[in-house]
């Protein structure tokens, strides 16, 4: 059974949350990434770290949380 794979996207905006890195450290993981410009989360994105995986939004108190939430995803 192959593993299923997960859509998480990010705006560019919060990547000064560590956005970014925290992608960064899932490489081992079959997800399909996308970095926009904005996705309309304004309220969101410029409080805290999120991402939104499979049109759900993924919110933590701070990068290095967002990051162990990302590592942890259950993808089967």
């Amino acid at each position: 059974m192959s593993e299923r794979v997960l859509c998480i996207e990010w705006c560019v905006k919060n990547e000064r949350f560590g956005t970014r890195e925290a992608m960064e450290s899932i490489v081992d993981k079959p997800v399909g990434h996308r970095r926009y410009a904005c996705l309309d989360l304004c309220e969101i994105c410029m409080r805290q770290p999120f991402v939104v995986i499979d049109d759900h939004v993924v919110t933590a108190a701070d990068a290095r949380t967002l990051r162990e939430m990302l590592r942890h995803l259950n993808l089967r």
